[in-house]
């Protein structure tokens, strides 16, 4: 079994042909990268630690095809909409306009 040195800084690293992608942003924009689905967590769920599961992706590049899986909360990068003040400015009341 060949043994691959492990890079710093390196988002993902394919476990089959030994692929890197230095930031989530590049992983994304790989056209060799499909997203399967989601793996619910229910034990964290429980737990109290919200949803958290794996993202599974195929490395769809020729001679590999191997499975990916990131957790998902990797994947978050702000505030959810509604904590947002941009979200909030839209929910304010508009003043009345009559109808013509």
């Amino acid at each position: 079994m060949k043994k691959i040195k492990r890079s710093q800084g390196v988002f993902k690293r394919c476990t089959m042909c030994g692929a890197e992608w230095a930031t989530k942003d590049e992983f994304l924009e790989d056209a060799e990268i499909h997203l399967n689905g989601y793996q619910w967590n229910r034990k964290k769920f429980r737990s109290g630690e919200g949803f958290s599961g794996l993202l599974i992706f195929t490395h769809r590049k020729t001679e590999c095809g191997t499975s990916l899986a990131i957790a998902a909360n990797k994947f978050k990068t702000d505030a959810f909409p509604e904590d947002s003040d941009e979200f909030m400015l839209q929910l304010q009341p508009q003043p009345h306009r009559p109808r013509i």
